[in-house]
């Protein structure tokens, strides 16, 4: 009990710390924030949708890095809130918990994703023995 008790009173210092020194409170609050937000959002939006339209491939390769990079900033932005407001208040607000789990679901797509792309690859692999055998 008394481990946990100051492990708690150490992230108290931290969070003061995060909070008041580096202004990570009001960065987390601010209006400026949240515009900067809904513009990714948006553009968010467009990287979603436009894959599916008839683009060539380098461009959806463009647009699929743009998704990753869009990740990337929302990663960025719960790191800014929950060390602003701290765990308590950031999880009190459902708008916060919807973020924090499209976070969860990008990342473990594009987890996915890289999986079966490495296993596609593995595949192609395979194909190559039969262009041995060809070539004996």
């Amino acid at each position: 009990m008394k481990t946990s008790s100051f492990s708690f009173k150490i992230w108290l210092k931290v969070e003061v710390f995060l909070q008041k020194k580096l202004k990570l409170n009001w960065i987390a609050k601010s209006g400026h924030l949240s515009i900067i937000m809904m513009i990714c959002v948006f553009i968010n939006m467009i990287t979603i949708i436009v894959p599916y339209t008839n683009i060539s491939e380098t461009t959806a390769s463009k647009f699929d890095t743009l998704d990753h990079v869009l990740t990337y900033i929302f990663i960025v932005e719960f790191v800014i809130k929950i060390l602003g407001l701290g765990p308590l208040l950031y999880f009190r607000d459902n708008w916060n918990k919807l973020d924090f789990s499209m976070i969860l679901i990008s990342l473990a797509i594009d987890v996915t994703f890289s999986f079966l792309w490495a296993f596609w690859a593995l595949k192609v692999a395979k194909t190559l023995k039969v262009a041995r055998l060809a070539r004996s």
